[in-house]
């Protein structure tokens, strides 16, 4: 297995998603984490517009890194990690529309 080689033990993937809706302002959002993540994808929509952010990193000890794609008024960014949740926090600047939040986690399970 990859994952052996590269992190010393046998993991699995997992995959994980969710979304929330009608985010008028600003907000701090609770993920429970049910695998490690080494991969967070968050696409933020309002009105006809998104964007779409990926957090990534090669072992689930490392540092995320980060790419962003698209403009929109809105804003989800991970705030933090912690051993059994993530934070998203959202930004909507755009007063005559909700926001919508979706997010993918592809991350390992310890077997």
């Amino acid at each position: 297995m990859l994952f052996n080689l590269v992190c010393g033990v046998n993991y699995s993937m997992g995959i994980a998603s969710g979304s929330f809706d009608g985010i008028d302002s600003s907000r701090v959002l609770t993920v429970n984490k049910t695998i490690d993540p080494l991969a967070l994808v968050i696409k933020t929509t309002v009105g006809s517009s998104s964007e779409l952010i990926v957090y990534y990193r090669e072992k689930p000890t490392d540092s995320f890194s980060t790419v962003v794609g698209g403009s929109v008024p809105v804003s989800c960014r991970l705030l933090g990690e912690y051993s059994t949740k993530l934070l998203l926090t959202v930004h909507n600047a755009s007063a005559a529309n909700c926001a919508g939040v979706e997010y993918y986690i592809l991350g390992v399970k310890k077997q």
